[in-house]
């Protein structure tokens, strides 16, 4: 993979996360080959790389050694790492990519048309079409890439960003590596890694966080989880026991169930509603 001195780009206006995991920007990039280009650039603060490090992660090392995937091209995946004058890995390059976060876009969806936002229909058909990319191939975990502010959305096709956050070519999710006490004893690691029940679990997280607003990782916390989900999905309107035995899955040591098995449960018995206070939640459809 080509490397390039941080001093050949100039950084440009932030278009995603500001964390210690790092800051994408939309930046021009200069090398001797081309003139200046726009390209994506994620610069990761170093104590985070540090971090990684000392946990047995390299990125300077998943990024040097990553490549596009033939089945997966809704992945962006580093063109260049970035290195300071001193020869220290600070980060990559990638393409730039059409369109916000779908974080963005769900929450202007809500505020600029919230008719529309209100159609469940509308989150069938793109986790429909997200769930579909995700189970394409079992040997890679997406984990962090699922989080709504590493998914990019144009209101047609998803990509993905923040190559750190992904489990693929025997490397680990950063994900992983800062949180191995909450999963190791979990059906959500096998052989020190995530397995693929992790991204149908952070599928029906993102789902109910961008339609109804709600945190499942409230779950994480309750002393009686079959009561505790019974009774706060009820408090949404959510009373299906097939959706609760679902979400159940989630957190006993059966496989999980597909987030699409409900999709349809969902969209076809309840509407989606808006109260005073800006609160969501559902009601039974009158047939």
């Amino acid at each position: 993979m080509e490397k390039i001195c941080i001093d050949d780009v100039k950084i440009g206006r932030e278009i995603s996360e500001s964390g210690p995991s790092g800051i994408f920007s939309k930046s021009r990039v200069e090398n001797k080959d081309r003139d200046f280009i726009s390209e994506a650039v994620k610069l990761v603060c170093p104590r985070y790389i540090d971090i990684l490090a000392s946990n047995g992660l390299s990125l300077e090392d998943k990024v040097l050694n990553s490549h596009s995937f033939d089945n997966l091209s809704e992945i962006v995946v580093p063109s260049m790492a970035i290195y300071d004058s001193r020869d220290n890995y600070m980060g990559y390059v990638m393409k730039c990519v059409d369109g916000g976060t779908y974080g963005q876009y769900c929450c202007d969806r809500f505020f600029y048309v919230p008719k529309v936002a209100c159609n469940l229909s509308i989150y069938f058909n793109e986790f429909k079409a997200l769930e579909s990319i995700v189970m394409r191939d079992k040997s890679i975990v997406f984990a962090d890439l699922l989080d709504k502010y590493n998914i990019m959305y144009d209101g047609e096709s998803f990509r993905f960003i923040d190559y750190d956050g992904i489990q693929c070519n025997g490397y680990l999710s950063d994900l992983y590596v800062l949180n191995r006490d909450k999963y190791v004893g979990t059906k959500y690691v096998n052989n020190d890694c995530f397995t693929k029940d992790f991204d149908i679990k952070q599928l029906f997280s993102l789902y109910f966080n961008v339609v109804f607003g709600y945190d499942l990782s409230m779950v994480d916390y309750s002393n009686d989880v079959s009561h505790f989900i019974d009774s706060d999905l009820s408090r949404i309107g959510l009373d299906s026991d097939r959706v609760k035995d679902y979400v159940l899955k989630l957190y006993s040591n059966c496989d999980n169930g597909l987030l699409s098995d409900i999709l349809s449960e969902i969209s076809d018995n309840y509407e989606l509603c808006i109260d005073n206070d800006s609160k969501r939640y559902v009601k039974r459809k009158v047939k």
